[in-house]
């Protein structure tokens, strides 16, 4: 282990705010496509530019942080992230082009794909091997919470206030997080850091690929759809400004517990966890497609898609570990990337099919994404059954 700390839970705790505060900025647009398109004057795929760029600089800056700042001390790195934060979500707030929002949105990025590519490895520095799995939970559960409040927070304020209050608050939460950071956290020194051929040894393995596929078509599908789910309910099914951000409030802590449920479901099965979470995603994604004008089917629907994306993450997090083996610290950096960048083709590919037809196409969109998985999980052999994975996540 690394630098010890006399209260190493309370840098843990720092690394999960840091988690928190970078997935709402993140996934705060996703709420605010209506409010952005009518603010900057651009369409709604157009707006959903602010979500696609930060996710595509995420999924390069992650394996290219991680390769740039070899044994740097992971504390420096975290707090200069940090700081990245703070400017994102400061020019998000005072602008008014559109093009800066977006290169707000592309600092962002920086920020994200580096903190993801840091954390996992400099929280086990700073706690006893035996409890590297439950600050791996606490960290993950920073991000959990952000992303559960982040849409409907945003779509409840955007409601009230003016559009850059959101940003306001993004930006005073990132100040809070740098200085408990810069108070909490320890030096983290590494011993060694991840080289380039660790990268390309495991891009030559058949399973590594396998899963990245069913990684992206699965994050993919999730954010081609769920991108554009809020002027889908408004526009299409017509639900109001207060109906939306409750359902979108239940949508995130149905998804939050859901997670816990996953776990139980994966101690058992993980391809059954991973097979019934894509057939929950089908059977959602075909109601809300179906029965679009239905505002009862649309959110009961919606809340059942919750049920999926809930234990989509732990289910892939598990596949990733399953197959990495040893060589986890190298593929972490590399799956962030794929995540993040499956987070941008699913918005960008779902903008165009929402320009090019309408906002229901993107709801068809993630119903064929999820159609692909079920059939590559049907016939693969790289997921298996094994419960040791399970317990070393735990």
């Amino acid at each position: 282990m690394g630098n010890k700390n006399r209260n190493p839970w309370l840098a843990i705790v720092a690394l999960a705010l840091g988690a928190f505060s970078i997935s709402l900025a993140e996934f705060l647009p996703v709420g605010l496509l209506y409010e952005i398109s009518r603010s900057f004057d651009v369409s709604e795929g157009t707006a959903g530019i602010t979500v696609t760029s930060t996710s595509i600089l995420a999924a390069l800056a992650g394996p290219i942080l991680t390769l740039a700042i070899g044994r740097l001390d992971r504390r420096v790195v975290v707090l200069g992230l940090s700081l990245l934060l703070i400017v994102s979500n400061a020019f998000s707030m005072i602008t008014t082009h559109f093009f800066v929002l977006v290169i707000a949105r592309i600092i962002l990025g920086i920020s994200v794909g580096g903190f993801w590519a840091v954390a996992m490895t400099a929280q086990a520095q700073l706690v006893p091997q035996e409890k590297i799995a439950k600050a791996t939970s606490v960290v993950l559960g920073g991000f959990g919470i952000g992303t559960v409040i982040s849409v409907p927070l945003a779509s409840f304020m955007a409601a009230h206030f003016d559009l850059r209050i959101v940003f306001t608050v993004g930006c005073m939460l990132a100040i809070a997080v740098f200085i408990i950071q810069f108070i909490l956290l320890p030096r983290i020194p590494m011993d060694q850091g991840v080289r380039g051929k660790d990268f390309l040894e495991l891009m030559k393995t058949r399973k590594v690929i396998t899963v990245f596929f069913i990684a992206i078509l699965t994050v993919g599908g999730q954010f081609a759809a769920y991108t554009y789910i809020t002027p889908f309910f408004q526009n299409v099914t017509g639900i109001g400004p207060d109906l939306l951000s409750a359902v979108l409030l239940v949508y995130g802590l149905v998804s939050f517990i859901s997670n816990f449920a996953a776990g139980f479901i994966a101690g058992r099965s993980l391809k059954g966890l991973l097979v019934g979470t894509v057939v929950i995603f089908l059977i959602s994604l075909l109601g809300i497609s179906l029965f679009e004008d239905n505002v009862v089917i649309s959110i009961v629907a919606f809340i059942i898609w919750a049920i999926a994306w809930g234990m989509a993450p732990l289910g892939l997090q598990l596949l990733v570990y399953s197959t990495a083996g040893n060589a986890i610290e190298a593929m972490s950096p590399i799956y962030v990337g794929i995540y993040q960048l499956s987070v941008s083709l699913g918005a960008l590919i779902g903008g165009l099919v929402v320009d090019m037809t309408n906002v229901t196409g993107a709801m068809w969109l993630g119903t064929f994404s999820f159609a692909l998985v079920l059939i590559l999980l049907t016939i693969t052999t790289t997921v298996n059954n094994n419960r040791s994975l399970v317990s070393r996540t735990e």
